[in-house]
């Protein structure tokens, strides 16, 4: 115990999952200030109850070295599942599919409830049949993309553990390890015709004038996020205000928006005529 005080180590340790949990409260906070959106409170409780809690949940915080640290993103890779092929792909374990069938289930049966269906209960023939099923089919690899974001997060709770004296400050991890940059595919010019010509038809296809307008105006918004890589976000915060008439250095005509989304700004430049072909 002097030893402890001399040195500022906690004379009560917890575990991870307890002080994730204190971690997920200050969020909640936040959220509620409107400092985050609902929307990163999610992410941050899924990641926080989901692989972290698998990891490293019961482990007491103090004990957590780097060698925990730099093994996530195998031990991620081996025990998840991710949704895009091109990462990669593995067989999984009898116990892995076991564990990966019941999360799905447990899914599910939230979303029938959020819409006011009472599910039944999986019965040992449709656990058997779903079990044999995930082991037979490939599963893709968790993108690096992914295991950086939550990475992100369990270096934000230890930092989080070192502000409540729970552990020392050289329990900070602030360097990732070497992971692969992620991009996302951009549309052929295939694709991009299709959506422009299936979204004029199922504008056309609506049945009342308000339908009409609604659907017109998702569709242009498709369009402007197509033609300027603008995020979500950014469309939900465009004003007629933020957009300007300018010219480029050969002296053209052209349209600069200024947008906004999380808290960053930036200016874009539609292509000419909205359209990429």
């Amino acid at each position: 115990m002097r030893y402890a005080v001399k040195h500022g180590v906690a004379l009560f340790n917890r575990p991870f999952r307890e002080v994730g949990k204190e971690y997920l409260e200050k969020q909640r906070v936040r959220a509620k200030r409107g400092e985050i959106t609902t929307q990163r409170l999610d992410t941050v409780r899924n990641i926080i109850e989901g692989p972290l809690n698998d990891y490293i949940g019961s482990v007491q915080v103090h004990l957590i070295a780097d060698e925990r640290w730099s093994d996530y993103p195998s031990w991620r890779r081996e025990h998840g599942e991710g949704r895009i092929e091109r990462n990669g792909s593995r067989m999984v374990s009898e116990e892995i599919a076991t564990k990966l069938v019941k999360a799905e289930f447990e899914r599910r049966r939230k979303v029938s409830q959020t819409r006011g269906i009472r599910p039944k209960p999986l019965s040992q023939e449709q656990f058997a049949a779903a079990l044999k099923a995930k082991m037979e089919k490939l599963v893709p690899y968790v993108s690096d993309d992914t295991i950086r974001m939550e990475m992100k997060l369990f270096s934000a709770i230890m930092k989080f553990a070192v502000k409540k004296q729970y552990v020392p400050a050289s329990h900070r991890f602030d360097d990732l390890p070497a992971l692969k940059t992620m991009q996302r595919e951009e549309f052929t010019v295939e694709e991009y015709r299709k959506l422009h010509t299936v979204g004029r038809s199922w504008v056309k296809a609506a049945t009342t004038e308000a339908s009409r307008w609604q659907r017109t105006v998702t569709y242009n918004m498709v369009l402007i996020a197509c033609n300027t890589g603008m995020r979500p976000p950014e469309l939900r915060n465009l004003r007629w205000r933020d957009v300007w008439p300018a010219k480029d250095r050969e002296g053209r005509d052209i349209f600069v928006l200024f947008v906004q989304g999380k808290g960053k700004s930036r200016k874009l430049v539609p292509q000419e005529r909205g359209r990429l072909y």
